[in-house]
């Protein structure tokens, strides 16, 4: 998080790392709501510095080898050989199609500071789960990342314990620039919601979004 405190900071923000929530900080509450803290989950890529995985109690081994005797597979970002590590998760979820497939970032892709894309955990995810259901093996994976509801919950928690009180879902306002994950997650959490069409959302985008995806207000910039 230290990365992206530097990041606001630099942009005029006193943001500090620990005001910060990821996608990936919400294995914490899975960990501990579905009780496998000491189980290996296999990570495929980058998953944070310290990983997030080893932080939230999961044992974290890095070997093919040792994949068989996983719980389940964790997907980060990046930095690993794709073609065997991928292969090699379709065929362990073809041998144990009930273990865990967590996916802390939905996202398809996500782009860089040259404008150029990459594929991003939810995109491999998916590709994983297709790859399944043409095989006749069906997996539902969990995500933890926008719009599903645990980092939403994670957040408001987190929100809740420095303000020191409760804070109603309608008095929380989810401030970002994408329809279907910031948008609609917020709204289905109850959160009023401001969209910022300096990011990924044109005005003719917002003008033919469905109902579930249409912000309280819209704003041109911060």
């Amino acid at each position: 998080m230290e990365d992206k405190a530097a990041r606001l900071q630099a942009a005029g923000l006193p943001v500090d790392a620990d005001r910060i929530v990821s996608c990936s900080h919400a294995i914490t509450p899975l960990v501990r709501d579905e009780g496998l803290a000491g189980a290996l989950f296999f990570v495929m890529g980058d998953l944070g510095s310290p990983c997030y995985a080893q932080a939230a109690g999961l044992e974290v081994p890095r070997n093919l080898a040792r994949l068989d005797r996983c719980r389940g597979i964790i997907i980060g970002e990046d930095n690993y050989d794709w073609e065997p590590v991928i292969n090699a998760a379709i065929n362990y979820f073809i041998d144990q199609p009930t273990a865990s497939l967590v996916i802390p970032n939905p996202d398809e892709f996500y782009p860089d500071p040259v404008k150029t894309i990459h594929i991003a955990a939810g995109g491999v995810g998916r590709f994983i789960v297709r790859a399944l259901e043409a095989y006749g093996t069906a997996v539902v994976p969990t995500y933890l990342g926008k719009p599903y509801p645990p980092i939403f919950r994670l957040a408001h928690d987190r929100l809740m314990r420095m303000a020191g009180r409760s804070i109603p879902a309608h008095r929380i306002v989810m401030v970002g620039d994408n329809l279907s994950a910031d948008v609609a997650g917020g709204k289905a959490m109850g959160y009023r919601t401001a969209l910022l069409l300096t990011g990924v959302t044109s005005e003719t985008a917002l003008g033919m979004a469905p109902g579930d995806q249409l912000p309280d207000v819209v704003c041109e910039g911060l």
